[in-house]
């Protein structure tokens, strides 16, 4: 029973050998620990490559989401003018019909250039960003215009009215 224990463990010689080779690989990868100044830098510049990409993207994921948003506002703006239809009649209805048209098409386009945008890349999408902005600040005053006026016209009485308040007193 003794000899078949021993033929299970491995010989002496193997163990040496496999210590020697072991101590071996620990002075050599010890010798092997120290990074060149160049190898540094390398590293750093490709961390700060990636932390760059990084920034661009959440960037560009933050300001389509805003264009999103903001879409989305005028198109409820426009909704809201149409609205005022119920409040006119005529010729004023007749262009403030000619106006929703107008301002559906804009934000139609604003719709078209943020798609162009989420398509872009690289300075594809930096030129499409500027030009969605400034479409983005035409659209808006436009509307914005248009709503005070039908908003004012609307807060505004009639002739009739006015014609039907000086009649009561």
């Amino acid at each position: 029973m003794h000899t078949a224990q021993m033929n299970n463990q491995p010989p002496l010689l193997y163990i040496m050998f496999s210590l020697v080779m072991g101590i071996l690989l620990v002075v050599s990868l010890g010798c092997d620990t120290e990074i060149s100044d160049a190898d540094v830098e390398s590293q750093v510049q490709k961390i700060e490559k990636e932390e760059a990409k990084l920034a661009a993207m959440k960037e560009r994921q933050t300001f389509e989401s805003e264009m999103e948003s903001k879409v989305e506002a005028l198109e409820q703006k426009v909704a809201a003018l149409k609205e005022q239809r119920e409040n006119v009649s005529g010729d004023e209805e007749v262009e403030l019909n000619g106006e929703i048209a107008r301002l559906e098409t804009q934000v139609e386009q604003m719709r078209e250039q943020l798609d162009e945008l989420k398509a872009a890349s690289g300075d594809l999408w930096a030129e499409t960003k500027i030009k969605a902005e400034e479409s983005w600040d035409d659209v808006s005053e436009s509307i914005d215009s248009q709503m005070k006026r039908w908003k004012q016209n609307r807060d505004e009485p009639t002739d009739d009215a006015a014609n039907d308040s000086a009649l009561d007193k």
